[in-house]
């Protein structure tokens, strides 16, 4: 049942923040359905209808999401209509070109299902994945990740439409992630992981808002030490190594690092070890919890890196990031 109010979440998330009641009626519209693996009936059901080129890959982004990987297609909906939205879909630079042409365009997402829950997710958790009703459209090797924290801030804007005055935005930004895991993974890297961990960590019920995925940026390797100065400069020491490497770190204006310095000290003067197989990650706001809080994250857990910002329709390089 908890798997199940997890995806029901997820469906929520996306089709409820659309961005009007139109339907799209071009003679190229096609519709797929995407289902959770249970008894016919039963479960949720996800129809995605719209352009026959965006619609394989808004289910692809569907899917790629962390509570969307128990979704698989399916051949028709079944129960009653839970909720249903449209958006825009929106292109940037960093679209696959071939579906760059469809910016404008509208996707219709409708959820099913007879669960006692879902009606319920479908009223009251409408998470704002889709931003000012338009949805992402990316294509190729690369989806698109909402920021809902400030904990990345200033790299990362969230919003401040709720009244978070930490959130830097009006409009939050997307985080153009390359789900490739950990692959080719370096130091300064910005990466997207799985923030509840039942075995380890969690890092959600730790930083309040975190959300089930996080971003943050990567500081140690495996089998690094880690440890923070007096004045909340990092350094890092390769296993078996004497010498200490601080940490390079631009992005992080001296006003914030002044600001840890006076009301978030209790990291000073600690070191951490990175276990073989995990990365250890940090906050570009350093007031905020990271890994000095909960600790370093199992590579399983991250999904994959973030290789650009789309920021007011523009996509921006990642300030700091490696490459």
């Amino acid at each position: 049942m908890k798997q199940l109010a997890l995806v029901a979440v997820l469906v929520v998330s996306l089709v409820a923040c659309g961005g009007g009641n139109s339907k799209s009626t071009a003679p190229d519209s096609k519709s797929v359905v995407l289902q959770q693996p249970a008894p016919r009936g039963q479960g949720i059901y996800v129809q995605i209808t719209g352009p026959s080129a965006a619609v394989p890959v808004v289910a692809r982004t569907i899917e790629q999401l962390r509570y969307g990987s128990g979704l698989v297609a399916g051949s028709a909906v079944h129960g009653h209509k839970v909720c249903s939205r449209t958006a825009r879909l929106a292109t940037y630079p960093a679209t696959e070109p071939s579906l760059r042409g469809l910016g404008g365009r509208t996707i219709s997402l409708a959820a099913y299902g007879d669960q006692d829950g879902a009606r319920m997710y479908c009223a009251l958790l409408f998470v704002p994945l889709i931003s000012g009703g338009h949805f992402p459209l990316l294509g190729g090797n690369r989806t698109a990740s909402g920021v809902f924290s400030p904990f990345m801030e200033p790299t990362l804007h969230c919003s401040n439409a709720q009244g978070r005055s930490s959130c830097l935005a009006h409009e939050a930004d997307f985080a153009v992630v390359q789900p490739s895991g950990v692959r080719g993974l370096r130091r300064n890297a910005i990466v997207v992981f799985k923030a509840t961990d039942e075995e380890n960590q969690d890092a959600d019920s730790l930083c309040e808002g975190e959300g089930d995925e996080a971003v943050r940026r990567v500081i140690g390797l495996p089998g690094e030490t880690v440890r923070e100065d007096s004045r909340g400069y990092i350094s890092t020491r390769p296993a078996g190594a004497s010498t200490w490497t601080k940490l390079s770190d631009p992005y992080i204006p001296a006003e914030d690092r002044a600001a840890e310095a006076t009301y978030w000290n209790g990291h000073f003067g600690k070191q951490w070890h990175v276990p073989v197989g995990e990365y250890f990650v940090v906050s570009d706001d350093r007031t905020s919890c990271d890994s000095r809080t909960w600790g370093s994250v199992p590579a399983a857990n991250i999904v994959g890196t973030v290789v650009g910002i789309v920021r007011d329709g523009k996509v921006l390089k990642p300030p700091g990031a490696p490459g």
